[in-house]
């Protein structure tokens, strides 16, 4: 469960978030909205990697002010342009992912189609699809309850975003998903949309 309840966040004078509130039980949800509406902003302040003025927030009954670390292990934040050392490759981040963790990189992960490909590769070698894909196996390495997906189909061909959607599908839940992908859209459970910093429900 995601609760917001009133959260602000301003940047300047502007408000980019304004008194937004909303409850989610956990299956995926999509956050729709014009660039610049707000919809990253909200992913990173539902976890703390930016501050908020005012508000509070809660995911599965840890609170962001009180029991932030908690409230952070339960979400892998993916966002649109993440920044992993460049030198490094895809297997060694793997590797870095889960020592961050605490854990050792799950059997899937591990055996998935793309580790096979391009795991031997350096991270600044990639193409931006490449990196997208490699993105969502680093956010599995982590095995959060949750994914906080910021345009993750964005820069994928039509075969990697075959393979973005069977595996969001399989999930079934705990993804919360900024997105202007229609065929992604209508494959989450509800849409929210962003609009001038204030969210309306869609569905």
């Amino acid at each position: 469960m995601i609760e917001a309840r009133g959260l602000t966040v301003r940047r300047g004078a502007r408000r980019v978030l304004d008194e937004v509130s909303f409850t989610w039980p956990g299956a995926t949800l999509a956050l729709v909205g014009a660039n610049g509406s707000g919809k990253s902003t909200l992913l990173r302040a539902l976890i703390g990697a930016i501050e908020h003025e005012r508000g509070a927030v809660t995911i599965d009954g840890c609170s962001l002010d009180g029991d932030r670390a908690a409230l952070q292990r339960r979400c892998a934040l993916v966002p649109e342009e993440p920044s992993y050392p460049g030198h490094l490759t895809v297997c060694e981040l793997v590797e870095l992912c889960a020592g961050l963790r605490r854990a050792g990189v799950p059997t899937d992960a591990r055996s998935s189609e793309t580790l096979s490909v391009i795991g031997g590769q350096r991270y600044e070698t990639l193409s931006l699809g490449q990196r997208k894909r490699a993105h969502l196996l680093f956010a599995r390495v982590e095995e959060p309850p949750w994914w906080l997906l910021d345009e993750p189909s964005d820069g994928l061909d039509q075969r990697a975003r075959e393979s973005l959607y069977a595996e969001l599908d399989a999930r079934g839940q705990g993804a919360l998903i900024a997105t202007h992908d229609p065929a992604l859209i209508e494959r989450c459970a509800g849409v929210l949309r962003v609009r001038d910093g204030k969210l309306e429900r869609e569905r």
